[in-house]
């Protein structure tokens, strides 16, 4: 369902992630000329696809609220999980060369998308140079952090660094938070990481029981961050306005 902007009351000097999303850092002049073509707003109810692999793509989409999943299927027509997406987020980029969307996309609770015609944008990356700096910065930052949580085979550094990457992304989005409030499942982060269910299961109970963490239902407490970070490798924490690269010592987790 596609909703009229404007009769939503959002304008991007006002979005709670603007910090996160293209008017970042632009003038008053390009921020207006940002949010003047940003017209539409695509509601999602939880469960429903934005759009599927293969559709032509004419938009990218800035999540306002809610989150989202994209996924491809694979020759035996299992899901895979690609990313994982929330508010400020900016998704399709990947897909531009392609005219076609190489993910299909579902929103995993009611989600808002602000909608983004791709040509529009291309005009003003033309016309202002900080937005033609700002989008090449998000489509860096956006590759930092998809290389981030998957570069180790050892179990207990991928599920750490994928907690960690979560809990300083929700912190950017609102740093009061002790706490990190999962809107997928168990078993789509195991596809995610590309592991089996019962491994993820188990590490988390095993970071449970020494105390790094506390789980209560979808939320997960960090109550040992030090002793998370050591368990984990490379974090790269993707603020869409700076980026804290962190080197951690890689060590074997018992």
């Amino acid at each position: 369902m596609f909703k009229n902007r404007n009769s939503q009351n959002i304008h991007c000097n006002h979005c709670a992630v603007k910090t996160l999303c293209v008017a970042r850092d632009l003038n008053p002049i390009e921020t207006d000329d940002i949010n003047n073509q940003i017209t539409k707003i695509k509601v999602a109810d939880k469960g429903n696809h934005i759009f599927h692999a293969k559709d032509l793509q004419q938009n990218l989409y800035a999540v306002h609220t809610g989150s989202c999943k994209d996924y491809w299927l694979d020759e035996d027509g299992s899901e895979r999980i690609n990313n994982f997406y929330l508010p400020g987020d900016i998704i399709g980029l990947e897909s531009i060369p392609n005219d076609k969307h190489l993910y299909s996309l579902i929103a995993l609770e009611n989600t808002e998308l602000c909608v983004i015609p791709i040509t529009a944008l291309f005009d003003l990356m033309h016309q202002h140079s900080n937005i033609l700096k700002r989008v090449m910065n998000i489509a860096g930052y956006k590759m930092q952090n998809d290389q981030s949580i998957r570069i180790t085979t050892n179990v207990n550094q991928r599920i750490a660094d994928f907690i960690l990457n979560t809990y300083y992304r929700l912190q950017e989005r609102s740093n009061s938070k002790d706490f990190i409030s999962l809107p997928m499942s168990q078993l789509e982060i195991s596809n995610y990481l590309g592991m089996a269910h019962e491994t993820v299961n188990r590490v988390l109970r095993k970071f449970h029981k020494e105390k790094i963490i506390t789980i209560k239902v979808k939320r997960i407490y960090i109550t040992d961050i030090d002793r998370l970070k050591e368990l984990g490798t490379t974090l790269l924490s993707i603020g869409q306005g700076e980026t804290h690269v962190e080197k951690i010592p890689e060590e074997e987790c018992q």
